[in-house]
């Protein structure tokens, strides 16, 4: 099952969509101005693109009708890909109709994710908080649907003479099918489905206590150093004992500090009073989700969490990116330690 489940934060998400009508309107002469989603929209077809203005849930309800939504309509299209006999299976029946799915699913999961993160509204992140973790539970479950594998690894057993990106989206279909611990026993794959629900709820918590926490430093103005009188004045900033109050919590507030301030005791202090948000209430989920993940690779035979979690990427596994670490580091070092004289 491949789903696009990414957590976007709103700059992430504002880029990709910038960089992506950029590149559409390069590719298809449309002009630099005057043009419209409509001309956007004709350019992506040619891609075998979709390009779509999301419409955001503004309330708790929509939030909760949204998921509810998701997830029948993909139970129905499940059912029916289940249904399919091996005589009956081809190419878009299986493996494009999952990767559909999954992208409605994905494109859910990505909006309710930035809500999470971003809404302005308490009780609407709470719900989108709530929501999120029913879904994430669900969409585990949807990879260890047997009757939809056995659907999809019918059409598989066919060895179809694809073309290339066919042949790519099958076999990583596949691939993971078998990361999820479908062709494990169904005792130890009912195991790894268990562990792999807990881990995405904790994981959740784990993001929403950094999103909820606050911050406050104070420092003076000659702690202050450097940094721009615009932002020492702006409102909740400049207090009235002479002070200045900064919110590691606050984004702008860390950049504007880490990137201006001349006092190193200041920006070390502002730095690990980011690194720490949520300290109290995270180092425990922390440490049951790094045995989480220990359990999850073993169970799948592999020899690390990092090992399982590379295998997707160019890297390929943990030993070849601990390389490539250490052989920049080593390529680094005297370029740092020739800068760092400097000062």
């Amino acid at each position: 099952m491949r789903l696009r489940h990414v957590l976007y934060h709103s700059l992430a998400l504002a880029f990709v969509f910038t960089f992506t009508l950029s590149l559409f309107a390069a590719e298809s002469g449309i002009p630099d101005t005057g043009a419209t989603l409509a001309d956007y929209e004709a350019a992506a077809k040619k891609f075998h693109s979709i390009i779509s203005v999301p419409k955001f849930e503004t309330s708790s309800n929509q939030v909760a009708a949204t998921v509810k939504e998701v997830m029948a309509n993909a139970n129905a299209a499940y059912d029916k890909l289940g249904k399919l006999s091996p005589e009956q299976v081809n190419f878009d029946n299986t493996v494009r109709a999952l990767d559909d799915i999954g992208y409605q699913i994905g494109t859910a999961a990505n909006r309710l994710s930035l809500i999470k993160e971003t809404s302005t509204d308490a009780a609407v992140r709470d719900a989108a908080t709530d929501q999120i973790k029913i879904l994430e539970e669900w969409m585990v479950g949807l990879d260890y649907r047997e009757d939809v594998y056995k659907a999809v690894k019918a059409y598989a057993d066919t060895h179809p003479k694809l073309k290339s990106e066919d042949n790519k989206l099958l076999k990583e279909t596949m691939r993971d099918y078998r990361r999820a611990g479908l062709d494990l026993p169904k005792p130890q794959r009912d195991e790894v489905e268990a562990l792999r629900k807990k881990l995405s709820a904790l994981t959740t918590d784990f993001e929403s206590n950094v999103t909820k926490a606050k911050k406050k430093l104070t420092f003076t103005k000659a702690e202050l150093d450097g940094v721009p009188d615009d932002f020492l004045n702006s409102p909740g900033v400049n207090q009235s004992n002479g002070t200045y109050a900064v919110m590691a919590n606050i984004t702008w507030h860390y950049t504007t500090v880490l990137d201006n301030c001349k006092v190193e005791a200041t920006r070390l202090n502002f730095q690990v009073a980011r690194d720490n948000l949520a300290r109290k209430e995270n180092v425990p989920l922390l440490q049951e989700i790094l045995v989480l993940r220990d359990n999850i690779a073993h169970k799948l035979g592999y020899k690390t969490y990092a090992d399982f979690e590379t295998e997707t990427k160019m890297v390929k596994n943990a030993k070849t990116a601990e390389e490539f670490l250490q052989k920049l580091e080593t390529g680094l070092q005297p370029k740092f330690d020739q800068e760092l004289a400097e000062f």
